[in-house]
């Protein structure tokens, strides 16, 4: 059975996430973008509620404009709720803000992205 990871970014980070979703995708992973998972006329939060219960872990990309976002945090505590595995992709040098201090975080350089697959794929191998 394939792991199915929900992404978590801010939309400021769309092409990083994309980057990223796309490395993880050629590991065989199957990556849940909450953009592609919400359509016109649902819930929003219902629709990523169910978007995370479905998935096996939570990977945040780990910007400052992500850290930053209301939404990620929100995604973070409902996979935390929900029991699921949360691993933050820090491609800052910054640390971790304290609502996140207690997920899995792996460092990732934004400028070589697949130098961090082996890394990522073991955080969030179940």
């Amino acid at each position: 059975m394939t792991t199915r990871v929900f992404l978590s970014y801010s939309l400021l980070d769309s092409e990083l996430a994309n980057e990223i979703a796309g490395m993880l995708e050629g590991l065989g992973l199957k990556v849940v973008n909450p953009t592609e998972a919400v359509s016109d006329g649902t819930i929003f939060q219902d629709t990523l509620r169910e978007a995370i219960k479905n998935s096996d872990a939570m990977l945040v990309v780990g910007s400052a404009d992500s850290l930053a976002s209301s939404w990620v945090n929100y995604e973070a505590g409902m996979a935390d709720a929900l029991g699921k595995k949360v691993v933050v992709a820090n491609v800052s040098s910054e640390l971790l803000p304290v609502d996140l201090s207690w997920a899995r975080e792996v460092p990732v350089d934004p400028n070589h992205i697949n130098r961090s697959s082996k890394g990522l794929s073991l955080a969030l191998a179940m």
